[in-house]
């Protein structure tokens, strides 16, 4: 991760993409190591950016979904 501002990029060496991430999605992005669950993430959002948890929420879902489309993203299972 390569952090640039409020933006960070990531590189998918397979494919040689690059992913450009806002500061929420790069703030997430460097938690997303699978030591933490989705509600751990998602306080933490909470707490970083002081934004009302449902609309957090929905764009940690929207993330987590679009990464996982990208292959960048699994889930881990207890």
């Amino acid at each position: 991760t390569r952090l640039q501002g409020d933006w960070s990029s990531d590189v998918c060496s397979s494919d040689l993409e690059l992913f450009v991430l806002n500061e929420t999605g790069a703030f997430l992005w460097q938690r997303m190591d699978g030591s933490r669950k989705v509600d751990e993430l998602l306080s933490e959002l909470v707490e970083e950016f002081d934004v009302e948890r449902p609309q957090a929420s929905a764009d940690l879902v929207s993330l987590v979904d679009e990464l996982t489309s990208l292959g960048l993203l699994e889930k881990v299972v207890d």
